[in-house]
Order: C-alpha cells, then structure tokens, then sequence
C-alpha cells in the first residue's frame, strides 16, 4: 500500500462582503469563486492519484470557511478575510484565515465589464494605477515551473515577489504564442461583437479562476 502523500493541495480564496453587491454573484456567496476552488482541487485530486474524497462537496467546503472566517475574527459587513484551504490525501480539509485588505473597487471583476472600442469612457481603475507590461525577449516552457517565471522578470530587473510593482512582462511560448505574464492570466478583446478572449489552455498558461469566468 503506498504511503499517503506528505504534502497538501492548496487553494485561497477571498471571503468579502462587498461580493453581495456585484450584478454576476446570482449565488449571493461572500466568497470569491468558491465552487470553482473547490472543482480545482477536486480535479487536482484525480490528477495527483488521490483518492478524490466524494464527501467534500461545496456545501461542507463552506461550512469549513465560515468556521474559520468567525475564528479569525468574526463576520461583519466591512471585513474580508484571505481563506486558505489546505486538502490532504485522505480528503480531509484544514481551513484557516487572515484579514484581508479591503479593496478600493467595488467588484473584483469589473474590468472585465469595460470594452475597449465599444465604451467612450476610459476603464475603470478605481484607483489603482495602470500596468506597465514588457514583452519577453526569450520563449517560457510551458511547465509552470516557478524559476521559469523567474527568470522572465529577472530579464527585466522586475522586483522580486511579492511585490506591489505596475511592472510585469508578457510571456510567450516555445512556439511563439502568448501565455501570461510573470504572475498574471491576460485578456484581449476580439470579435465583432468585440469581446475578451484569453489564450488557449493548450498554450501552456495556468487556468487562473478569473480566466475561466
């Protein structure tokens, strides 16, 4: 019999009640993609050989949060939490969390509400500044191995992370596709009715949440 696995799957999600008031949140859930966290690491799971524990559903991942969301502190309507979920081989889930910043923009996914070309208006940063990305000099191997995202921003002089910089570079792969950048899922509009499209999964880039959406 093989010996269970010494290490966890990890998700971290956002706890906010700020997420009430956005028009998409038809759940009417204080957590930021929670069901989709929990098909990451339920696919994770199959993907490592685990034995893909059939009681963890969502209703018992939630109850897990709020466990740990009125542990660190409480549930009141100004504060957010950083949720971290930890799974092990065996099924069982390890919840805790942190306060969170809060954030200078009603919704988390209201950029993606903007359309360049389409609204007259400028996109909405609600006060964060913009980003300035570079494009890479030199393919990334599309593995995510973290020295490889490394090494892009090293060929920058981009600050180490974590960090609060605007700059970043834009990724491509072996066969000259863009990906991603350095520690970001990208998006660009396409289409007639425009639209955002992201890189295809068989790029290489990573499945960000936000870019499933």
């Amino acid at each position: 019999m093989a010996a269970p696995a010494d290490y966890h799957l990890l998700a971290t999600l956002r706890y906010d009640p700020q997420l009430l008031n956005a028009s998409w949140n038809t759940d009417a859930s204080p957590y930021l993609f929670l069901s989709y966290q929990l098909e990451r690491l339920l696919e994770a799971s199959r993907l490592h050989k685990w034995p893909v524990p059939q009681a963890l559903s969502e209703d018992s991942m939630k109850a897990h949060c709020d466990n740990a969301v009125s542990d660190a502190g409480g549930v009141s309507p100004e504060a957010a939490y950083r949720v971290r979920v930890l799974l092990d081989h065996s099924g069982a889930l390890a919840v805790t969390a942190a306060p969170a910043l809060s954030l200078s923009y009603p919704d988390p996914l209201a950029a993606s509400l903007w359309l360049p070309y389409v609204d007259a208006q400028d996109p909405p940063l609600f006060g964060q500044k913009m980003l300035e990305i570079c494009p890479d000099s030199a393919p990334t191997l599309s593995n995510h191995s973290p020295p490889h995202y490394t090494a892009a921003r090293d060929r920058f002089s981009l600050p180490a992370l974590p960090s609060d910089s605007v700059l970043d570079v834009l990724l491509f792969n072996e066969e000259g596709s863009v990906t991603e950048t350095s520690i970001r899922n990208i998006a660009f509009v396409r289409g007639s009715p425009p639209r955002w499209t992201t890189p295809a999964s068989s790029t290489g880039c990573l499945a960000g949440l936000k870019r499933g959406c």
